[in-house]
């Protein structure tokens, strides 16, 4: 039961994140309430400073042997945000845009701190509860659930931004994003949780922590080799709210055609994507999916640094859906090999530390350089630094012994 709740549950909460969050409808909104490229990339930049919570809290995640609770308690934290997003566009949207940013650029950053405490402790809490040889596909079959719910989001979405006024409407998109993740919230209230067998750990401060963690750290060359791999593909990923800036502003469709088409067509790539991956994963490894991941995502960016089309940005959308869906199956699985069970939170906290300076600095720089260079350019600097990762990631080797064993 606990396989399909994870399943269940995760499918609802990304269906919710993704039809807010900040990726194509938050893109447009900021947009239409005025934000300029490299406010835009501010905004959601300003969500990767809730790494420092994450650094403070884990010790305290680590020492925490039943993190079922835990994770429930910020679960709500993740979720209330969304109601009063929704409640600061209907008072502010109207007459006051840019104050109505500021209110949902402080909602967003509250959302990402309770997101990035959730995320060590349930990815231990889940390590421990599904047999390893599932692990995949507990992540590709969540995500690839959401995609297909994504079907129907994507028109629907489209259909309520043309159909209601601004604000209104990205209320009413707030408003069924907190509906929908408050029932994935009850699902998971629903998993059974075994208690970890390795030893307590007694919680320190953080300092003390992660001064016995950094020696461990520096000796293990294939986790900084994964760790570089990561920045390449945060870097890649602060080109992707510009993929539909420059929709709108080269082909000249309207904005909600955009949100529409935009995830349409990633959540067919991601069905797909995340039915197929897991068991090539299982397979060839998942190493091996992560570059064929990125292979994608590089052509996907060459492709939009040509200019092309509203159907050529259609087909960047699906190559970017289906290299989202690798990553969503596989990275994590993958990163489990990489780290000793009992350092699993304080590898990950050190890994979203080390990558949220990248992803608080590229958002805007990527804004910068489409107003310097233009579009065309960041796509195909992008590419290039794509294909040139695969060389970092072919020298992260999964540890012997480790959670899983993977082909290379």
């Amino acid at each position: 039961m606990s396989f399909w709740c994870h399943v269940a549950e995760g499918a609802l909460a990304s269906l919710g994140g993704m039809m807010v969050a900040g990726q194509a409808v938050f893109s447009v909104l900021a947009t239409s309430l005025g934000a300029t490229p490299v406010g835009l990339g501010l905004l959601i930049s300003l969500g990767r400073l809730s790494v420092v919570a994450t650094f403070l809290a884990a010790p305290a995640v680590e020492a925490t042997r039943r993190k079922k609770r835990l994770v429930l308690l910020l679960g709500i934290g993740q979720r209330l945000p969304l109601l009063l997003s929704a409640a600061a566009l209907v008072v502010l949207g109207t007459h006051h845009p840019m104050a109505c940013l500021v209110v949902l650029a402080v909602l967003t950053l509250c959302r990402n701190v309770a997101g990035a405490l959730v995320g060590p402790a349930w990815l231990d809490l889940i390590a421990e509860t599904i047999p390893t040889e599932r692990l995949a596909r507990v992540f590709g079959f969540r995500q690839g659930a959401s995609a297909a719910l994504g079907l129907v989001a994507g028109p629907a979405c489209a259909a309520i931004i043309a159909g209601i006024v601004l604000p209104y409407s990205y209320a009413l998109l707030y408003l069924i994003g907190f509906a929908v993740m408050l029932v994935s919230w009850c699902l998971f209230a629903m998993v059974d949780e075994v208690p970890a067998s390795r030893p307590r750990r007694e919680a320190t401060s953080p300092w003390a922590y992660f001064r016995e963690l950094l020696p461990a750290l520096r000796r293990d060359a294939a986790f900084r080799w994964y760790v570089l791999f990561r920045a390449c593909i945060r870097t890649s990923a602060a080109v992707r709210p510009f993929y539909w800036a420059a929709h709108v502003s080269a082909v000249g469709v309207e904005p909600g055609f955009v949100a529409g088409a935009y995830l349409v067509a990633s959540s067919v790539a991601k069905i797909v994507g995340n039915t197929v991956y897991p068991f090539l994963g299982e397979r060839l490894g998942h190493k091996t999916v992560l570059g064929i991941g990125v292979t994608l995502r590089a052509c996907g960016a060459a492709l939009a640094a040509a200019a092309p089309s509203s159907a050529g940005f259609v087909a960047v959308y699906l190559l970017d859906g289906l290299a989202v869906a690798a990553n969503q199956s596989c990275n994590s699985p993958f990163m489990i090999s990489l780290t000793p069970r009992d350092r699993r939170v304080g590898y990950a906290t050190l890994l979203s530390v080390a990558l949220a300076p990248v992803g608080i600095v590229m958002l805007p720089a990527a804004g910068l350089a489409v107003q310097g260079l233009g579009h065309p350019v960041l796509f195909g600097a992008t590419a290039v630094l794509l294909v040139s990762s695969l060389a970092l990631l072919a020298r992260a080797h999964p540890r012997p012994g480790g959670a899983e064993q993977e082909e290379d």
